[in-house]
């Protein structure tokens, strides 16, 4: 897992994860869209440049490189089921929480999201700005998702 910072107007802050040996990195694309550059933050490793190598807007995904080689990178799984438990994992509201980051658990509660989007799963692991482009983990430790963004209600009254 790693740390995204990037620089725009403003910094944003996000989280991704290895796909290959290679260096590849999934995160969201609304993370290091506007950005002139993209830091990724390993453990207690200094911080190293990556590069935007690809992007899907409508999936909000990002595939962005940099010059290492994981030992470890994830394995992934479709096919995710109503009712199943998952973990989502990330470093949200980073300066403020767990520079470790943060593990938690819930559950698929919905297999489509905003108008029946079967692209979107719906969760009820919380999650929280900066946890956008963590792995959405099965009990298997395999990847099924990608956390996008969390949905507050909106109220009358």
């Amino acid at each position: 897992m790693c740390y995204l910072s990037a620089e725009a107007s403003k910094t944003s802050l996000g989280t991704g994860f290895f796909v290959s040996s290679e260096g590849h990195i999934i995160t969201n694309y609304h993370v290091v869209k506007d950005c002139s550059f993209v830091q990724v933050t390993l453990g207690l490793a200094p911080k190293m440049a990556g590069r935007m190598m690809a992007h899907d807007a409508a999936n909000d995904l990002a595939l962005i490189k940099v010059e290492t080689h994981p030992t470890a990178f994830a394995s992934l799984r479709s096919g995710v089921r109503l009712g199943e438990g998952v973990a989502a994992f990330g470093f949200p509201l980073a300066g403020l929480l767990a520079t470790s980051g943060n593990f938690t658990l819930g559950n698929v509660t919905a297999v489509a999201g905003l108008g029946d989007d079967t692209r979107i799963l719906q969760i009820s692991a919380p999650v929280q700005p900066g946890s956008s482009g963590g792995p959405l983990l099965d009990y298997s430790g395999n990847v099924v998702g990608v956390v996008e963004g969390k949905l507050n209600a909106i109220t009358d009254k």
